[in-house]
This record gives structure tokens, sequence and C-alpha cells, in this order.
């Protein structure tokens, strides 16, 4: 007589717990049944904070008859999914499940399971008390059990298949605690079950907790568009070609390429075959920064971006639109299972290097399968990851090939951006960008200084002559903050110089003035009768003719102070109040009304360059509009500017003068370029002030834009500046 295997209640315990790594993984597993039945809408509720704690997985897919919950969902091992037919749902989906024990991740949850469903409006119910299977004495059919009375529960209505119906899974007396860590985790992991990348918008999970009030929310992927550079690929394993496009985050196009899949592969690798035996891939990497390189203007928000990869650096696997875990996840043993870190460790190349590696920790990445047509990659039988085996290795190099066409990329734009940078930087710049790269090298060479000494035949005399000019980084550096400073000072004497030569008539009147006084005073007291009323009202006049030009002598003084000279945080609407304040007097004596609009505004800048900027700007204003006939106006507004992301503020003044000329737009930042020359011949414009106002804002990294204003009629500067 045959026999038959037995199976003890006990193991469906071992199936249920102990393949399931941790409560986490076991609601994503739950929650994979959801996206099996075609349901567009998964509920997740966790709540623990009091005596009734429950887990709810609710879905509103195609649900369950009774005679589909008794004849495959209790069927321990059973999935129709094996079968061709069955492998693809109503809706186009490839079902994840073949190993029919994944609702067995119940177990790993609680005790107590009541499983509800809803199908062609016939409701089922059944109760599932785990802990009578725990018993050593029991086989596994000797466990009933009991059917649900009321099995009714709410649905909500599936868009796409235009039905209602779906399953409840209510999971009590629960095995572990829950704290916000696990939440945040749980989280995360449903944002990356199905891939944000494909941006499926038919499938969307609902959390909600009572644990640190932490509420409701639609799991969701975001940020996928601030990548600094991204790449799609497609390997063609017919034609052993990777056909792949790339995008830089400022251009608005892609550009497409094909490379044969050899030149991916290692020289080893080659040696061994050609043949890739993992079947064809598709795959999208995302590159993002974290700090201020070229791109920063575009990048997205510093914060926002690290809290994201924080969350999301590495590159997964999806098969079938869900998530094959661990890969991808930094917080896993395997979650780096390209070895990007331990590439990156060995050689920390800088993007300026033909060399330059991406660090992990920066990249964001999916791999698409699916089981179909990647049929040598295997589940491992934990059911997480796949069996590393040769169609595995093959992959893995493969997308490290896909890593490297993106570096090249971005290596590329760097130096183009590097190049434009060094054409538009100041002599000031240039010197401290060759600081930077110098120390790079120091730094390359004392990365390599074990490897050099360990050589047969080191050569210590290039090795020290190297070091010696090393060494002498920090005298460079020195001497470029010297000239800075000095360059600060000249620019602020320079200003000053201008701005004597404008307003030098001003101090003219004024000593004209008292001189005149001062003769008539003498002239009142020198006769028989003195005139003392007409010699106190002239010695009145001398007074404030005196003030003037003290006061103008106070101005010069006030430009180069040495608190001014270095870069510090500064009020600079106090800085701008105060210029104006100083200068409203040769304003107001022809008739020029200045007008402020000044909002609060602080950065980290020099006081004396951003002086520079104003005043050069004013004595131009001051000029043109001195001249004209009719109403005088100048007005001057400071406000805070955010540009390509970057916080920073606005400095402009606008004038009723003539404007600039359209031909000359471009060339009055020259040096030595002027149209400023008196009808009167009386001065002339330097052809310095523009000039000294770009430098100083090449040397920020700002921006400055000049055009037609059309409320005053004349030439409107606009300088931004960044905060830091």
């Amino acid at each position: 007589m045959d026999k038959f295997f037995k199976a003890e209640a006990h193991s469906v315990l071992s199936l249920g717990r102990d393949s399931i790594k941790d409560h986490t993984t076991a609601i994503v597993e739950l929650v994979k049944n959801g996206y099996d039945a075609d349901a567009d809408w998964v509920e997740v509720e966790i709540h623990t904070a009091r005596d009734d704690s429950f887990i709810r997985i609710a879905d509103n897919g195609t649900g369950m008859s009774e005679d589909d919950v008794e004849n495959k969902w209790l069927r321990i091992g059973f999935s129709e999914k094996r079968e061709a037919e069955n492998r693809v749902s109503q809706r186009g989906r490839r079902k994840t499940g073949e190993k029919g024990v994944g609702r067995l991740s119940a177990a790993r949850l609680g005790s107590m399971l009541e499983l509800r469903t809803l199908k062609d409006r016939l409701f089922f119910g059944l109760s599932v008390d785990w802990r009578a299977f725990e018993r050593a004495d029991r086989v596994l059919n000797e466990v009933p059990l009991p059917v649900i009375a009321d099995a009714a529960f709410k649905v909500p209505a599936n868009k796409v298949l235009k039905t209602v119906s779906g399953t409840e899974l209510l999971i009590k007396d629960l095995a572990q605690e829950w704290t916000i860590d696990d939440l945040d985790k749980l989280e995360r992991e449903l944002s990356l079950l199905v891939s944000p990348f494909r941006k499926t918008k038919d499938f969307k999970i609902h959390l909600r907790s009572d644990i640190n009030d932490f509420g409701s929310a639609v799991v969701h992927s975001h940020m996928y568009d601030g990548a600094i550079v991204s790449l799609k690929a497609s390997f063609d394993p017919i034609n052993a070609r990777v056909n792949y496009k790339t995008k830089i985050i400022d251009e608005a196009d892609w550009v497409k390429n094909a490379v044969p899949v050899s030149q991916l592969l290692t020289r080893r690798r080659r040696e061994v075959t050609e043949i890739v035996k993992c079947g064809p891939v598709d795959l999208t990497l995302l590159f993002y920064l974290q700090k201020d390189d070229p791109f920063e203007g575009v990048s997205l928000n510093k914060q926002e971006i690290r809290t994201f990869l924080d969350n999301n650096a590495g590159v997964k696997i999806y098969r079938d639109e869900i998530r094959v875990k661990p890969y991808g996840d930094p917080r896993e043993p395997e979650g780096d299972w390209l070895e990007l870190g331990k590439r990156f460790a060995s050689n920390p190349a800088g993007a300026a290097r033909e060399s330059f590696r991406i660090p992990p920790s920066r990249l964001v990445g999916a791999v698409f399968l699916t089981r179909d047509m990647n049929e040598q990659l295997i589940d491992s039988t934990s059911r997480e990851g796949l069996i590393k085996g040769d169609a595995f290795k093959d992959l893995a190099e493969l997308i490290r090939g896909c890593v490297q066409l993106l570096e090249t990329t971005y290596h590329k734009r760097f130096l183009e951006e590097k190049a434009r940078e060094w054409e538009n930087a100041s002599p000031v710049q240039r010197v401290e960008n060759l600081g930077s790269e110098l120390n790079e090298i120091f730094a390359e060479i004392k990365r390599i200084q074990p490897k050099i000494l360990r050589s047969d035949e080191p050569d210590f005399v290039t090795y020290e002559r190297l070091e010696r000019f090393s060494s002498r980084i920090p005298e460079l550096q020195h001497a470029i903050r010297d000239i800075q400073l000095q360059n600060v000072i000249f620019r602020g004497l320079a200003t000053l110089g201008i701005a004597s030569s404008t307003f030098g008539h001003e101090t003219q009147t004024a000593i004209s003035g008292l001189t005149n006084s001062v003769i008539l005073v003498k002239k009142s007291l020198a006769g028989p009768k003195p005139d003392l009323d007409i010699a106190h009202d002239e010695l009145e006049n001398a007074i404030g003719f005196a003030e003037r030009i003290g006061s103008w002598g106070q101005f010069a003084l006030a430009r180069v102070r040495r608190d001014k000279r270095s870069r510090r945080m500064t009020d600079v609407a106090s800085v701008v109040d105060r210029v104006l304040n100083e200068m409203s007097a040769p304003f107001s004596s022809v008739g020029i009304r200045l007008e402020r609009l000044i909002e609060p505004v602080s950065a980290i800048t020099i006081a004396m360059d951003l002086e520079a900027v104003l005043i050069n700007l004013l004595t131009n204003s001051y000029f043109v509009c001195s001249d004209r006939e009719g109403s005088r106006h100048v007005r001057v507004s400071l406000k805070q500017a955010t540009r390509n992301g970057r916080q920073g503020f606005e400095l402009s003044v606008a004038d009723s003068g003539p404007g600039v000329a359209p031909q000359f737009v471009n060339r009055i930042w020259e040096p030595l370029f002027s149209t400023r020359t008196d009808p009167k011949k009386r001065q002339s414009g330097t052809g310095l002030g523009l000039s000294i106002v770009d430098s100083i804002v090449k040397d920020f990294g700002g921006e400055r834009h000049v055009s037609y204003d059309v409320e005053l009629g004349g030439a409107r500067f606009e300088i931004w500046f960044p905060k830091r």
C-alpha cells in the first residue's frame, strides 16, 4: 500500500515566520497580493497605541470566492501563477508570487488572522489562530479554521475594473512592537515596491497609523526629475548591444547612443566569453549632486537631496514591476550588489579626472527584468534575492558598465562647465581655482604614497619634488588671500576716485563758499563800525560749508575702513541705507530725487565691494540725470531673490536718464569704455566704474544685467549676489 507525506501543523509557522526576515517585510509580501489581484488601491493600517491593537491590509482587487479560499488560498505551496496562462493578470500585470507561501507572512505579524473577501457580490470570511499550530502532536489538517459568519467589510470601487470586490486581512494580538522607525522603514519599502521609474499610476498604497501621531498618507516616490545626469539603457542580447540615452538636467533633449556590450565588460570577462547570460535588461540610472559643483544652480535643495538619497540611494532590481530585495538597499549587507562602494574606495577620483567614479550614496537606479525573459535569474530559497550564478554575475557586470557610461557623460560635461567658468572667471578666481586643484593633487599624492614607497624601484627624487611642491600650497593660498585683499582695497580706492571726480564740483563749491564767507566776515569786521549781524550770518554760512567739506572727507574715510575689507555676515540693508544717506546731498543739490525701496537682507559678503558696486552705479545715474531737463529720478531697490535654486539678493539702480544704447549693452562692462561725455566738456567718464562692478560680480559668483526701466524711462542695472 502506498504511503504519503504528512505535515506537522507547526511547519506552517516555520514557513510563515522563519522565512520572513522581519515584520515590515511581512507586510510588503501581503501588499504584493493586492498587486497580483489587480487592485488599484491598498490600505495598510497599523494601530498599536491601545489595547485592541491590530494591523489591517485591505485591497480592492478581484477578491476570492469560498472555493478560491478553500482550494487555493488554504493549499500551502499552491500557486496558479506557475501556469503560463495565469502568470499575467486581467490588467496585464505579471504576477509576483510563485512559491505559494506569501500568505503565511501574516503569522509573522500576529497570532490571530481574520480573512474577509468579496467576489461577485458574495462575502466569505475565515479565522486563523496561529497558536493552534504550535502544538507538536497535531497534523496540519487537524487544525480547524472557523468560518466568520458576518464577513462584510468596506471595499472601495476599482476604477479600472469597474467592480466592487477585494480582500481584507485583519491581524490581531501583534507579535512585535512597532516604532516610528519601523513605520518609516515600511513607508520607504512600500514606496519602492512598485518601480517609481515606470510611474505606475494605477496602484496606490495608503498607509495609516497612530504611532507618534503619524496620521495617514498615500505612499509615493518623488524627486526623480531632479537628477543632475540621467541614463536610460536597454540591453539587446540578440545584437549584443546596449542602446542608451543620457540627459543633463539643464538640457531639454536626451542624447541617444549605442555601444557593443563587449565594451562594457572587463577584459577578464571578455576573455571568458562575450555572451551575456542574464537576458534582456532595461535600466535607469540617476546621479545627484550634494556639494558645490558647477551644476549647483540647477540642482534641487541640498537638504532635500540629502534626505532623498538617504532613503533611496542604490541600484534596485524590479522584476515584473515588483522590487526584488535586498538589492539597492544600503542598509543591507548585499545592498551594494554592484560593489560600487568598493570600486569608489579604490579610486575616489574627482569629476575632473577621466577615472571619475560615482559614490553609491549619490546614485539612484533601477534594473528591470521579467520572469519570462530572464529565466536564468532564479529566486533564492530564502525568498530574498537571486541565486548568484553566471547570469547574475553577467547582470552585475553589465550594469557596472552602464554606470561607467553615466560617469563619462558627467565627466565630459564637468570639464565643459569648468572651461566656461575659467573663461568667465576673474584673475583672482583663476588663481583660487588653481589652488584648489593643487590641493586635490596633493591629496592624491598622499593617497598613493604607500604604493610608491613599496614599489621595486621607487623614484624618490620625483616623489620628494612633488612633496616639496605640495608643501608650498599653503603659501600660495596665503598669497591668493593677500591678492584678494589688495583687490578689494584697490577697487574701493578706484571707486572713491571715480566718485570724487563726479562729485568734485560739490566740494569745490563748498570750498568757494567757505572762502567767500570768510572774506565777508573779514570785511564786515574791518571798518570803524563792525557789522556784527553780517559777520554772524556769514560765520554760520562758513560753518555749513565746512561741514559739507568735512562730510565728504568722512565719506572718503568710511570707504576704506579695515572692518569692511573682510568677508563676513553683513546687514546689507544697513550698508545700502548708509551709502544713500551719505550721497543724498549732491543728488538733491542738482534736483535729483533719490528714492529707495529697501527690504531686510543679510548675507556673507564684503561690505567694501558691496559699497563699490552701489557707488559706481549711483555715480553713473547722477551723471546722466544731472544733464537732463525735466524730472530727475533715481530709484534704488534691494530685495531677497533666488536664482536657479540659490538664495541671494538683488540690488538694482534705475534712473530717468537716456538709457543704454543696444549696441553698447555688452561693451559698457569693458575697462576704459565709456559713453559719458559732458556736452560742456567739463568732465567725462573714466570707463572704470562698470568694469569694477563686473569684476566684483564675477568674484562673488553673481549676475549682472542692464535693461530699460519702463517707469523711469532710463537704464535699470540689476546686480544679483548669492548669500554665501
